[in-house]
């Protein structure tokens, strides 16, 4: 039987990788995976970045395919969500001047055309 075939149990260079091998693996695995996460991370940003602007533009959020995956929607999501909260603290406020002015517009005049209206109330029980 071969080296490496079921039913060895040698444990030479050949069924378990040189040396070399293993070093070479195990830094190319390392450069791998920063890589792989400064990707994931820059294409985070992104997502933020561009559901940040969908947001700007309108208030339906609508997820594009590439942020389709779960953890950039979730980046993406959270862009879109700043913009809106921004949007809403913006509307509150010109909603509480509004309503300062018209309730001091209110309080300082006295009603205008109205007339006295009486309703005449009709027993329910037969």
């Amino acid at each position: 039987m071969i080296a490496g075939q079921k039913g060895t149990t040698s444990k030479n260079s050949i069924t378990s990788g040189s040396d070399a091998y293993q070093e070479g693996y195990a830094s190319g695995s390392d450069e791998g995976y920063q890589k792989g996460s400064e990707q994931l991370e820059n294409q985070h940003i992104t997502a933020k970045k561009e559901g940040y602007l969908l947001g700007k533009k309108q208030d339906k959020l609508v997820v594009p395919h590439y942020a389709s995956v779960n953890s950039l929607k979730s980046s993406y999501t959270q862009g879109f969500n700043k913009t809106i909260a921004k949007k809403d603290e913006v509307k509150k406020k010109e909603y509480i001047a509004l309503g300062i002015k018209d309730g001091k517009a209110g309080s300082m005049n006295k009603p205008k055309n109205t007339k006295l209206k009486f309703v005449k109330l009709e027993s329910v029980i037969p």
